[in-house]
């Protein structure tokens, strides 16, 4: 098997008729960092969810952790960004922080503590990478991908009506839910974050 492809170069690789399988890339998410690629324009499809634990102004709310940072030189281009609602920003002297992310802009006065902030990674690896489980949704139909073993996840779908049926599928590396440290100090983010 000979692999080639990223999310860059897939336009150009997929015409080498030496290759036998293309892989995507990041760019199958629509990550930040392709928001200003010329030779395609990915639609966004994956975020995380972080909770505002914090109002220290009318015009700034802190959402609790967030800084997952992508790979590659240290830039702005690198933080995670709000997503939804819309009108917020990252502090630019702070940025996104791992145990806090303090965000500014019109949507701010609207928030209130236990609200839900979305936002957008810079590369598929920070969410791959510190969760175990992707929550993935279509409509009101929710698909559970979930690591049990080292190629395999537990799949669970699961229906506005209640049924749900189970399939074991080999599936790329994913994950959802912060790991705890031994001190299990990442226990509140398991029940206040999720990643859809």
């Amino acid at each position: 098997m000979i692999n080639g492809g990223g999310s860059g170069s897939l336009h150009i690789v997929s015409q080498d008729h030496q290759l036998t399988g293309l892989a995507g890339g990041s760019g199958l998410y629509g990550p930040t960092l392709f928001d200003h690629y010329r030779s395609f324009t990915p639609t966004p499809v994956a975020f995380f969810v972080s909770p505002v634990v914090r109002k220290p102004s009318p015009r700034h709310a802190v959402v609790y952790a967030g800084g997952y940072i992508a790979s590659g030189p240290p830039s702005w281009s690198r933080q995670p960004l709000p997503w939804m609602p819309r009108n917020l920003r990252l502090l630019r002297n702070e940025g996104a922080g791992e145990v806090q992310t303090p965000l500014r802009g019109a949507a701010a006065a609207d928030l209130q503590v236990g609200d839900q902030v979305w936002f957008r990674h810079a590369k598929a690896g920070e969410l791959c990478e510190r969760f175990d489980r992707l929550h993935l949704v279509q409509g009101c139909l929710t698909c559970v991908a979930k690591r049990f073993g080292p190629r395999s996840y537990l799949v669970s779908i699961s229906s506005p009506h209640g049924s749900s049926r189970r399939a074991s599928s080999p599936m790329p590396r994913m994950r959802c839910s912060p790991r705890p440290d031994a001190s299990g100090s990442k226990s509140l983010s398991t029940r206040s974050r999720s990643t859809r």
